[in-house]
């Protein structure tokens, strides 16, 4: 038996506060090894500078990624192995890794690669090493391990300066007065297989709900030990069980008076489940509407139209709930049509907040696996170091590469964030007059 697993959390360099969003996933992981008598530590790296990095001596390190991060993983590991005399075990998993395990053995320098879900992989790998009973390891197990939701065990919050993660950062727009959110997860996985997301790479289009007695268990601790005043439901698509949702909205959530914000489908969305999500405390509904164009969600496989769009921003605004909607912009197949019907669904929407995001063809994802159907030129995964180009959005006066058309992406960016205004949620919490400054030096770099 393995006897010590030291966890990392890697940074994310190119969001305004990486310290915004708790990285859950390394969370849920150790308090399963914890559950099970495993010694676990987390090395929070989190908005460190490299040279201030400190990782604790283990047996076995795990680290977790997205694809922008896979750079950050390499220099960590590497770091790992020059400072450690004897020998030791280096797993990498997360989306990045279930997309390109063949690719994260070779380039990362890790010794496994884990595959989907692993709260019950890294556990037996503990125990008995890597062997065929392993669900997750790369080269020995099914591609989607999944996670029975009764063996999920509430996440190890203790294990990292969790106070710092939960003061409010971007979404303190969402109701007056928050000091502390926190983050609740009542389901795992996603059903739909979007174009533009990697979810169907991790989960296999597989969802799972938390028992009740979970989510009490986790809302004692986030309301009462971490004094949060808003909780945001991070599952992939709360209301896609409708049956579910007003079971948790009638009868969970009502017994602990919380508010809270969560993120919906639109073609999900109906006028009896707006309102049983404002009675039990809902403030504001998150959208991916992508598009403000029928064309280009037949093209991302969104299984949306805009008409169900509106229905669904009149369903939450009835209701007496904010919105706000996610934008991609440049996905293949954009043209000045498309860009045009976007501007007048920003326009004319009454949406509170809008978040703009440049197309990015993450691996896993259907542009990824398949680019000649979507007319996407072919990426030499081999030769691709993910140094650039693998996150959506950028720091205030900063651009992430852009994949296509560089210049005419950026430029339908700017115009979109312009028309959005103050309504930009990358601008929420400034000045105007640095709102107004940030956009004029996105007119003058996408020039």
């Amino acid at each position: 038996m393995r006897e010590k697993i030291v966890l990392i959390q890697l940074p994310s360099p190119w969001l305004i506060n990486d310290r915004d969003l708790p990285l859950m996933g390394v969370l849920y992981l150790a308090a399963s090894l914890r559950f099970e008598g495993i010694e676990v530590q987390v090395a929070d790296l989190v908005g460190v500078p490299e040279d201030k990095w400190l990782i604790p001596d283990a047996d076995v390190y795990g680290v977790s990624l997205v694809s922008a991060q896979a750079p950050i993983a390499k220099r960590v590991i590497q770091h790992i192995r020059a400072r450690t005399r004897r020998k030791v075990e280096i797993i990498v998993g997360g989306p990045h890794v279930s997309a390109l395990p063949a690719w994260s053995l070779k380039h990362l320098d890790a010794d496994y690669a884990f595959v989907g879900e692993s709260d019950e992989a890294i556990v037996e790998f503990m125990y008995n090493g890597p062997s065929e009973k392993v669900d997750g390891l790369h080269g020995y197990a099914s591609k989607f391990p999944r996670v029975p939701a009764g063996k999920i065990v509430c996440p190890a919050r203790d294990l990292v300066d969790m106070w710092s993660f939960h003061n409010v950062g971007i979404n303190r727009y969402v109701t007056d007065g928050v000091r502390y959110e926190g983050y609740l997860q009542t389901g795992r996985g996603c059903p739909f297989d979007c174009a533009f997301c990697a979810q169907a790479a991790i989960t296999g289009r597989a969802v799972r709900y938390l028992s009740d007695e979970h989510l009490h268990t986790e809302l004692d601790v986030l309301l009462k030990d971490y004094e949060c005043d808003l909780i945001y439901i991070e599952d992939d698509t709360f209301n896609i069980n409708k049956k579910r949702v007003h079971h948790l909205c009638e009868n969970v959530f009502p017994q602990h008076k919380f508010k809270w914000h969560c993120l919906c489908r639109a073609d999900t969305m109906d006028q009896a489940l707006a309102d049983v999500l404002a009675s039990a405390g809902c403030q504001n509904v998150t959208f991916g509407f992508e598009t403000g164009s029928d064309k280009m969600l037949k093209r991302m496989d969104k299984c949306e139209t805009m008409e169900e769009a509106w229905s669904a921003i009149r369903c939450v605004k009835n209701a007496g709930m904010g919105i706000r909607g996610q934008m991609i912009v440049g996905f293949p197949g954009e043209d000045v049509a498309t860009i045009a019907e976007t501007k007048r669904f920003i326009e004319t929407a009454p949406v509170d907040k809008w978040g703009f995001h440049a197309f990015v063809p993450l691996p896993g994802t259907q542009v990824w696996r398949n680019p000649t159907k979507f007319g996407f030129p072919e990426i030499d995964v081999d030769s691709e170091d993910f140094a650039a180009g693998f996150h959506t959005i950028g720091k205030p006066g900063e651009w992430a590469k852009v994949w296509g058309d560089a210049a005419r992406v950026r430029a339908w960016l700017t115009e979109l964030r312009e028309l959005a205004d103050m309504r930009n949620i990358y601008e929420y919490g400034v000045t105007e007059a640095e709102a107004r400054k940030e956009i004029a030096q996105c007119k003058l770099t996408s020039s």
